[in-house]
């Protein structure tokens, strides 16, 4: 039985490769919000090359697309901003080249994936508070669930999937302040909740395993600069402390089903290097270099580059353009 629990191990392990913590958050993501009117739509695309090497050597070409629409309530006191539609679509092509499971021969075995990954969705509510408007001083709190909708491609028949087959619930506190005009810094952290994915193929018996993993922790920390009022740079750092995996093979219904094939949990630090330019007034360019530097082990170190463009599009109506409420208007988008 040596044979099979580790081609699930691997199996399950391959399945959920599929740009994990890709989409976490960046440097100043959050304060969009403050800067646009409500009834604003902000699309970004991201475009990554990712690998990792860990005994399996995995590379991603990932494109993700995204839509978010914003709105917002001014008052004295503060801004309250809600978006109740923030969706991202992400398309992966994935290439794992795979050692013999068995550890007993000099193969390898290259397997692929390809597809629309998991849709996600996460809504957001935020408020900011203004604490200097001449040096554009101000904090904002968020909290943001990411639902991931496991509508991605997946085959229980292969060992590399861009779908998990299970849902995720991810709650994110987020905490950020501007200071000093041009410095900005973020705190974030955040819980995973997993579905069982119910359909692990199981090598030689007609039965399928369910896959069950523990709640997994995270941690973000953002620092951001301007350099130019057309340049920025940010860094990030990035823990992700992922919960054991259970292949529950115990409950198989077979006359002497095989033991419970459990894969630890992982730690990983990372950090993530960005380039911002300013190519208008609503559009971004971020340049990006994403590497995990250290981990537990078993953690696959993972890195990327990649480039991610957002565009703001205004949708302003007769009140909110009164130039006599600033506030509510064009003007919104401050300087």
């Amino acid at each position: 039985m040596t044979r099979i629990p580790s081609l699930l191990a691997l199996s399950a392990t391959l399945a959920f490769t599929a740009s994990a913590e890709a989409q976490q958050p960046d440097p100043r993501d959050y304060e969009v919000a403050y800067f646009v009117p409500s009834n604003s739509i902000v699309a970004n695309v991201y475009l990554r090359h990712a690998s990792s090497q860990d005994g399996t050597a995995v590379q991603q070409e990932i494109a993700a697309f995204r839509a978010t629409y914003i709105l917002k309530w001014v008052n004295d006191w503060g801004d309250i901003a809600i978006t109740p539609f923030d969706a991202i679509v992400p398309v992966v092509d994935a290439t794992a080249h795979i050692p013999d499971p068995t550890g007993t021969l000099p193969l390898s075995y290259t397997a692929r994936g390809s597809g629309v990954a998991d849709i996600l969705f996460l809504p957001t509510i935020g408020y900011g508070m203004t604490q200097d408007k001449a040096t554009a001083t101000h904090t904002w709190a968020a909290l943001t669930t990411y639902f991931t909708i496991p509508v991605g491609a997946y085959d229980k028949t292969r060992l590399v999937n861009v779908g998990r087959n299970r849902l995720a619930i991810n709650p994110l506190l987020v905490v950020g302040q501007r200071f000093m005009k041009i410095f900005t810094a973020e705190l974030m952290g955040g819980l995973t909740w997993y579905g069982k994915n119910t359909e692990i193929d199981v090598p030689m018996l007609d039965e399928d395993a369910a896959l069950s993993q523990k709640l997994s922790y995270s941690f973000m920390a953002h620092l951001g600069v301007d350099l130019h009022p057309t340049f920025f740079l940010g860094a990030s750092y990035y823990l992700n402390a992922n919960g054991d995996q259970t292949l529950e093979l115990s409950k198989l219904n077979v006359p002497t089903p095989p033991a419970d094939t459990v894969t630890p949990g992982t730690t990983s630090h990372a950090l993530r290097l960005n380039m911002g330019f300013r190519l208008g007034r609503t559009t971004v360019l971020l340049a990006q270099y994403h590497d995990e530097i250290g981990g537990t082990e078993g953690a696959a170190r993972s890195r990327f580059f990649g480039l991610r463009l957002s565009h703001v599009f205004a949708l302003f109506t007769p009140e909110t353009a009164d130039p006599a409420k600033p506030a509510q208007g064009p003007k919104e988008v401050r300087e």
